[in-house]
């Protein structure tokens, strides 16, 4: 949809829903005014229930459009704190190699740059980044030539059965969440359902209006009170039907808190080492 077109705009979605709820009002009233269409209505009055039920659709409609994205909502939020604690899980599992445990955290510090950087940062968790692959492959790597040493006389360079299975075991736990992150950004671009939702409103705005079609004036201020209604409606379900875009957009805060942990370490380890050969 509209919003959609600036994602880097957190009030896109503000003035996207204000600008559907404006030309559903605007339709209605030229619709019911300026075209004979509905002229027949002068004579004959519009049934109060007739305008109920086309209300009650709409009321349903919209409720289930909320829900779906309330649970969305929902879902990102636990898939990140999933992720993160995978991460966590990953880098706490022991191995036999400080060398091996090293270049663990290195690739992580890889992973999690090019997450919160590029697929959340630049790609709105739509798409997957090769690097993010990549970081990935390489772990899987690390851990399966260790096990792989376990067969030859390099018993230096040798991770137990245990271990490799405890590692492979966080990494596909880590693929899992990112790649229900990613599915989550994806779905966020349907829009036969906002569609469909702006068909019904536009009905049941008419309908509003033709229970009072003997009087411009009173039909054009609840008309007007109704597309309000309609704003906030509709500003409420597209703020939350996207976890990464909008106001209301969920952000990498314990990815990059656990990013920033392990980048102090690191540089505390370097010092050290600085110092020791000082």
């Amino acid at each position: 949809m509209l919003f959609e077109l600036f994602p880097r705009s957190p009030f896109a979605p503000v003035l996207a829903t204000f600008l559907w709820a404006a030309l559903i009002g605007l339709c209605a009233w030229l619709a019911v005014f300026k075209t004979p269409v509905f002229n027949v209505f002068h004579e004959f009055a519009l049934n109060n229930a007739l305008t109920g039920m086309l209300n009650t659709c709409f009321v349903f409609f919209i409720a289930f459009m909320a829900a779906d994205s309330f649970q969305g909502y929902n879902n990102a939020r636990n898939l990140l704190i999933n992720e993160n604690n995978s991460v966590n899980r990953l880098l706490a599992t022991p191995v036999d190699s400080p060398v091996v445990s090293k270049r663990i955290h290195e690739q992580v510090v890889k992973y999690l740059q090019n997450v919160t950087d590029n697929e959340w940062g630049r790609n709105f968790n739509k798409s997957a980044d090769p690097s993010v692959d990549d970081a990935l492959n390489d772990l899987t790597m690390i851990i399966n030539t260790q096990r792989a040493g376990c067969l030859e006389t390099q018993k230096n360079s040798c991770t137990d059965a245990a271990a490799a299975s405890n590692v492979l075991r966080q990494l596909d736990e880590l693929r899992q969440a990112r790649d229900s992150r990613l599915a989550i950004g994806a779905r966020g671009g349907d829009p036969f359902r906002y569609y469909l939702s702006m068909f019904m409103a536009l009905n049941a705005a008419i309908s509003l209006i033709l229970l009072m079609i003997r009087n411009r004036r009173a039909a054009t201020i609840a008309l007007t009170m109704y597309c309000t209604s309609l704003w906030v409606i509709f500003m409420i379900v597209i703020l939350h039907s996207n976890p990464y875009v909008g106001l209301k957009a969920i952000q990498p805060d314990p990815l990059e808190k656990t990013l920033k942990s392990l980048q102090r370490e690191a540089n505390d380890a370097g010092q050290s080492a600085h110092r020791l050969l000082r």
